[in-house]
């Protein structure tokens, strides 16, 4: 596993380094993210590592009209296989790195105030999804993510922002459905939508929809959501539906979960740390409504210390609860400490 760290990130950095030494040429800007934690399961008793994070990428123009940005993630570090003589020595050795790539994107300026995006990014789908991890204000995402789309995929993406009047973002895209670093198989494209709008400075509220086919079912899927941000409070809140309807069989299934969290940041200068930041969350997570006793509730407090100006750079602890409806399930309590940073 080191060994392909190290060999993955010092062929990324050949590549980009000879980029940038050659004349002439727009000079990319490298940027960086890591992000790891520990996780004790204070019911069972156990506990572990987890990395999350550990991402290099490379953004930059080529002109007024072309972008670009290439970001890999060597968290996900992908699978090495191996084919054994009757002895058991290795007769051969094939690597696969297809999970590492995140982003690789070229996007088109055409104006100030629109674009167009192709290659393998976030589908333009819900507020908590679009958010990196370290802008996340917990350690995990919430159970939302069983209900939206993947957070990846490829395909095309228009973009119209408008600053003046009534502030407002429109985005449409169409995407292969399969994921990020996953072949498509049906051959059909899903399309996805998102609309964001300043009601006022301190308020902002977003629509979505996600339509198409996942899973060898066509889906449906709504998400709403608000941002509330005075000062050094903010509260945010949102809400995800899905219905898919199996296209082999009749069966039709909706579900459904919604979030809402608060916190604060107190600015507290010191040797260490620059500030600290309480955050409660509550989420409610609905997998099947043809079923029953199978809704989970989750409830989150958290504690981050803001290491520097840099409001990403942290030292996170969260303490959540996991609620089972089903009476022969146990709660789950676990413990989070985590430590992110970027450059």
């Amino acid at each position: 596993m080191k060994i392909r760290f190290l060999a993955l990130s010092l062929s990324f950095l050949v590549a980009v380094s000879s980029i940038m030494g050659q004349e002439n040429k727009p000079k990319p800007t490298l940027f960086g993210d890591f992000k790891g934690f520990y996780q004790t399961n204070l019911t069972k008793n156990t506990g572990e590592f987890t990395l999350n994070a550990a991402r290099i990428g490379a953004k930059g123009s080529l002109n007024d009209l072309i972008s670009y940005k290439v970001l890999v993630n060597f968290a996900t570090l992908g699978s090495l296989t191996t084919k054994k003589n009757n002895d058991g020595s290795i007769t051969e050795v094939k690597a696969k790195f297809g999970e590492v790539l995140q982003d690789a994107a070229v996007t088109l300026n055409f104006e100030k105030n629109f674009t167009f995006t192709m290659g393998q990014f976030k589908i333009p789908f819900g507020t908590d999804n679009l958010k990196s991890p370290l802008q996340i204000d917990f350690v995990n995402r919430p159970l939302l993510t069983k209900v939206t789309p993947e957070l990846r995929d490829v395909g095309g993406n228009f973009m119209y922002s408008n600053e003046s009047l009534i502030p407002i973002e429109l985005q449409a895209g169409i995407f292969n459905g399969a994921g990020a670093n996953k072949v498509e198989t049906d051959r059909t494209l899903n399309y996805a939508f998102r609309g964001v709008f300043k009601v006022i400075p301190q308020v902002s509220v977003s629509a979505n929809y996600y339509g198409g086919r996942l899973t060898n079912s066509d889906v449906n899927i709504i998400d709403f959501g608000t941002t509330v941000k005075v000062d050094n409070f903010q509260f945010d809140a949102e809400y995800a539906m899905r219905d898919a309807d199996s296209l082999n069989m009749d069966f039709k299934r909706k579900s459904f979960s919604i979030y809402t969290y608060a916190l604060y940041t107190f600015k507290v200068p010191t040797k260490y740390f620059q500030g600290i930041q309480p955050a409660v969350r509550y989420e409610y997570f609905e997998p099947d409504d043809n079923l029953t006793d199978n809704e989970q509730s989750r409830f989150t407090v958290g504690l981050s210390f803001l290491l520097n100006a840099n409001s990403v750079n942290q030292i996170k602890i969260n303490y959540e609860i996991l609620d089972y409806k089903a009476s022969n399930i146990d709660a789950v309590k676990k413990l989070y400490i985590a430590l992110q940073t970027a450059f």
